[in-house]
């Protein structure tokens, strides 16, 4: 699966006159929102098909980037378009040295699929040091997720020095926090504002509280089930968790 780069045709671009505003007329303006979102069904669901939490919340983070245009936006070689989908660039951490490296994968529609891939990675070049890992530099039509798994922040912020044509969203999660016998996991998004506006901020959480509630729509559509060998999933029947 490869992600297309379909230029826009500006003439008709209702929001035309709003990114030339962001990135002509004033200062290019980035902003961060933050929230906590409800994940106690997801993990419930998740601890009883023995599925790892992190792959997870990338999955469902980076379907609902995919269900945003204003999120996919870019500049290739000065025309503006937008990815068919973007894949998530992450940190990998090293406790030994507390360094990281950034590994990224591609994103696929079907959870089983991506989770695959995910586990894959971090088994194949998990143990990579530096920057990036032998896996090679993230593609064009890539995306930031990192995680604080030791925080669990109330804002977060991320500050961009020059990011006038920097448009991909930029997505930074917490600590799980437990409390009243519910599960919360803080969850932030940095976008450019000559793209993306409050509402389209407010449809990415709501979409993504949406499906964290909803784990069965997700899970169901694929068709593996877990390999405890392994880690993985292998083709079987997975909708004994629906």
């Amino acid at each position: 699966m490869q992600s297309r780069f379909v230029p826009l045709d500006l003439q008709h671009w209702p929001r035309r006159e709003i990114f030339h505003y962001f990135t002509k007329v004033t200062a290019p303006v980035s902003y961060t929102a933050t929230m906590r979102l409800d994940v106690s069904p997801m993990r419930e669901a998740l601890r009883r098909g023995g599925i790892r939490f992190f792959p997870s919340c990338l999955y469902l983070v980076t379907k609902a980037i995919a269900d945003q245009p204003e999120l996919r936006l870019a500049l290739q070689e000065g025309t503006l378009g937008i990815w068919d989908y973007l894949c998530p660039q992450y940190p990998v951490f090293h406790p030994e040295d507390t360094t990281f490296t950034f590994l990224w994968t591609d994103y696929d529609e079907d959870f089983g699929i991506f989770y695959r891939r995910v586990l894959s990675d971090q088994r194949e070049y998990g143990q990579d040091h530096g920057i990036f890992s032998k896996k090679g530099m993230p593609p064009e039509n890539s995306y930031l997720h990192a995680s604080i798994p030791w925080l669990a922040f109330d804002a977060f912020s991320f500050h961009l020095s020059e990011n006038g044509e920097y448009f991909a969203p930029i997505v930074e999660t917490g600590k799980l926090v437990r409390e009243s016998g519910r599960e919360w996991l803080p969850v932030s998004l940095t976008v450019n504002h000559a793209t993306a506006d409050g509402w389209h901020v407010s449809r990415f959480f709501e979409q993504l509280q949406e499906d964290i509630c909803h784990p069965n729509r997700w899970l169901c559509e694929t068709t593996g089930q877990r390999n405890t060998d392994h880690d993985t999933f292998s083709t079987g029947n997975f909708k004994r968790l629906c």
